[in-house]
């Protein structure tokens, strides 16, 4: 049989559970209702115009179109954060996705730097890539000036943009490597192979010979066109400090360079492709 005042000890503890637990969600709801307050108040102050960009100014393009950035960055602000803070508001803007939206875009931007001009305008400081190289989907042998299909390339191999007119003369030209039937954002014998190139053509240009052409094979070798249309062959999985050296080692029995003032006769191929035994025809 129970006792009567176990029972009573029992409905007291009961009642002090369900007092305990209505103030505890009653406290959860103040909660809730402040921080639906405060957030409420916080996107209303997030909306006022004087602290939202209301304009975009494009730096330092040249080629590039500005009004195209704009568009594009207009387009990135637009919307808003949980559908409360409007991504224009100058301090939640999103700036490092605007970045990589430009660089994404447009190829020939090298970087971008971007800087608020007071509360309510963006500056976009942008740098374009300067062209140092012409890479060509043609024939090596077909003359660029004439047929379509060159692009811009940089320093680092990257090509960036189409020759949408007269391919200039002065640009090495470049060819092979690469299948993508939009080669725009590729990277021309990615992998460190730009860098070797790059370290012949330095040595090339230290022994004054001028070079036009270069042409990789699927099979790893290359040949490269003199501006006066000597060939040279040699294979990507060589030395490259030895191919220099064994280019200087034959100076004095055949004319590479554009030197008048030598005897030694012009030649119309080189081939280093096997090792320390240097081939050459003369014209």
């Amino acid at each position: 049989m129970v006792k009567r005042s176990n029972i009573k000890s029992k409905g007291k503890i009961s009642k002090l559970k369900k007092k305990k637990i209505k103030i505890v969600a009653g406290r959860a709801i103040i909660v809730v209702t402040c921080l639906c307050a405060f957030l409420f108040a916080l996107s209303y102050t997030s909306q006022i115009s004087s602290i939202n960009i209301q304009g975009v100014r494009v730096d330092g393009n040249d080629i590039v179109d500005a009004s195209s950035i704009g568009l594009l960055a207009s387009s990135t602000l637009s919307g808003k954060y949980f559908s409360l803070f409007p991504k224009t508001n100058t301090f939640f803007y999103p700036k490092s996705n605007l970045a990589g939206e430009i660089l994404t875009k447009f190829k020939r931007v090298a970087s971008v730097a971007i800087v608020r001009d007071g509360f309510d305008k963006l500056v976009l400081n942008v740098v374009e890539r300067q062209p140092f190289g012409l890479w060509c989907e043609q024939n090596i042998s077909e003359e660029v000036s004439l047929t379509p299909g060159c692009y811009y390339m940089d320093k680092d191999g990257l090509i960036f943009d189409e020759v949408k007119d007269i391919s200039p003369q002065n640009f090495t030209k470049y060819y092979g490597d690469i299948k993508d039937e939009n080669p725009i954002g590729k990277i021309y014998l990615d992998g460190g192979g730009f860098k070797k190139l790059m370290f012949l053509e330095n040595g090339l240009s230290s022994m004054s010979i001028s070079f036009d052409k270069f042409l990789w094979k699927d099979n790893g070798d290359f040949e490269m066109v003199l501006k006066d249309g000597q060939k040279v062959y040699w294979s990507d999985s060589q030395d490259y400090s030895k191919v220099i050296q064994n280019l200087d080692s034959i100076k004095g029995e055949i004319n590479l360079t554009d030197s008048l003032g030598t005897s030694a006769p012009k030649v119309e191929y080189v081939d280093l492709r096997y090792g320390n035994k240097i081939y050459y025809k003369l014209r």
